[in-house]
């Protein structure tokens, strides 16, 4: 008779039964009971498990603190004083936003202003009124012909002006006079091409929305709705971009479809609190689709549903005592910027030596945890001017501080 030849695992057997159906078995049973074959396959295992859990450790850094976590953390950006850009004109500015790419918003009395980083002025759009703004916002809609819409606000209005899709300026020569229309097919020169709301306007300001009674000093903006903080109500109010942009001249009194910011006993929330007229800060970040509110009266931070109303205390956090960068000063933080990494706070008000501070910019994460300190721009630098605005570009590689003297300093940063 034939010896078999040993299988570590088993012996494999096949058969046909008397009914000529064929069989086959891998594994034996009756082999699993040898203490050979049973160590070895137990020995096989370790050995995978062992090296998993070395390669585990070894991807898996420590903190100082010796607490584990997966992966590297996320580094804050190091954000610096690229250049200051001087008051512009006889009237100080009251009001920034961002615009496309490296561009931005400046309002005063006198109109609007269009600057590029660098701080050339690339546009200028008058007012009609005569009155001061109290502040501005924009949002850019890929999707829609008139693409741009920027939002100015009066102490009980709030006036917009729409920009073209179809007007660009070749990248290399972002400044130039030569802007050209490109068509929608031609991919290839769109690409080499930078959007800009340089001569893209549609039409001069129009009236977007009476607000009888209000003072509004903050302005915020989603694809879907527009968010504006009423100083009055201490509230911010909603409304549908599409409703207040669709309603005749002589019906823009529209009721707003949410109010957020009211205090809330059940939750413990105590509502929001801006302390000074001049500025009432918000933000929207689309990535989490969260509004973000400057209560500086409570030296919070307050982050809502932007679909719901609803807040979100996961997101917001205040100053807590004998925290090296809790919010110091007379009512802190005054505006604030939101990326998808990080939240920018400015602060008004001289620091004092038990608070160990230096900048009156700070970032911390979208939970409240402290990252950084934006080194360059000390409160003895700033002199009597005070924090009015912030806002960060579109690639979140620059930060726009409109100080109270008129001055814009932009930050950037290499990440």
């Amino acid at each position: 008779m034939k010896k078999k030849s040993d299988i570590s695992l088993g012996h494999r057997h096949a058969w046909t039964d008397t009914q000529g159906h064929s069989h086959r078995v891998v594994f034996d049973d009756g082999v699993a009971d040898k203490p050979r074959a049973t160590w070895l396959a137990l020995s096989v295992v370790t050995i995978f498990a062992l090296l998993v859990g070395v390669v585990v450790v070894l991807a898996t850094n420590q903190t100082h603190e010796g607490a584990r976590f997966v992966g590297s953390p996320t580094a804050p950006p190091k954000f610096a004083v690229a250049r200051e850009i001087a008051r512009q004109g006889d009237f100080p500015a009251t009001a920034l936003a961002n615009g496309w790419n490296d561009e931005f918003f400046l309002a005063d009395k006198s109109g609007i202003t269009l600057f590029d980083a660098s701080g050339e002025k690339l546009d200028f759009w008058a007012s009609a009124s005569g009155e001061e703004p109290t502040a501005l916002t924009f949002v850019a809609d890929e999707k829609s012909a008139a693409n741009g819409l920027l939002f100015v606000a009066y102490r009980d209005k709030v006036m917009s002006m729409q920009f073209s899709l179809e007007l660009f300026v070749p990248a290399s020569n972002l400044n130039s006079e030569n802007a050209v229309a490109f068509s929608e097919e031609s991919s290839e020169e769109r690409d080499a091409i930078a959007r800009t709301a340089q001569r893209g306007a549609l039409s001069e300001m129009e009236t977007a929305l009476l607000a009888p009674g209000a003072n509004i000093r903050g302005l915020a903006c989603s694809a879907e709705r527009l968010f504006v903080a009423d100083y009055q109500s201490q509230r911010i109010r909603r409304y549908s971009l599409k409703k207040i942009m669709s309603a005749p001249d002589d019906e823009k009194t529209i009721l707003p479809d949410c109010e957020l910011g009211a205090p809330d006993e059940e939750v413990s929330y105590p509502g929001v609190k801006p302390t000074f007229e001049r500025n009432f800060s918000i933000c929207y970040l689309a990535e989490t689709n969260s509004l973000y509110v400057a209560s500086p009266g409570l030296f919070r931070i307050d982050a809502f549903d932007a679909g719901t109303g609803v807040w979100r205390p996961e997101q917001s956090w205040s100053a807590s005592p004998g925290v090296l960068h809790a919010f110091s000063g007379a009512s802190n933080p005054i505006a604030i910027a939101a990326s998808p990494n990080w939240i920018a706070t400015a602060e008004t008000g001289r620091f004092e030596e038990k608070d160990k501070r230096e900048s009156a910019l700070q970032l911390f994460d979208l939970n409240g945890a402290w990252l950084a300190e934006i080194g360059g721009l000390a409160s003895a630098q700033l002199g009597e001017s005070f924090a009015l605005s912030l806002a960060r570009s579109p690639d979140g590689a620059r930060l726009y501080f409109l100080r109270s003297d008129g001055v814009v300093n932009v930050l950037e940063t290499s990440l």
